[in-house]
């Protein structure tokens, strides 16, 4: 059986402030999280939710949470968007449960969204 992908976004210095989609080869591994000093480890957090409407929100509550925790609240708006947008298609396309994983260090902010169908995408032309 093929692994399911996972999809995310990268924000950050240097990128420009623009969220991006792209498919990435497994889901992060779960870390402790640290107190938000950013010197010192990454802020980690990952988490499981259903497939269901309620899960976008949590999702973005997620990271806002863990973006003003680790100090990059200015990374809030547009990472909450595009991750928004990632749960949402895993939800209605999946129909699984999705494993959320948000990564902050000091220059930048992963948010992976893996879902378990045994499925891949197929791009629509």
């Amino acid at each position: 059986m093929q692994a399911s992908p996972v999809w995310g976004i990268l924000l950050g210095r240097g990128r420009d402030e623009h969220a991006a989609e792209f498919p990435s080869g497994r889901a992060a591994e779960l870390t402790d999280v640290t107190d938000g000093d950013m010197t010192r480890a990454p802020l980690k957090r990952s988490l499981m939710r259903p497939a269901d409407a309620a899960s976008a929100g949590q999702a973005r509550r997620a990271v806002r949470e863990i973006l003003i925790a680790a100090g990059r609240a200015e990374w809030s708006e547009a990472a909450e968007l595009a991750c928004s947008e990632i749960v949402t298609n895993a939800v209605l396309h999946a129909h699984t449960d999705i494993e959320l994983t948000i990564e902050v260090t000091a220059e930048q902010v992963r948010v992976a969204v893996r879902d378990h169908s045994p499925v891949l995408p197929v791009q629509r032309s």
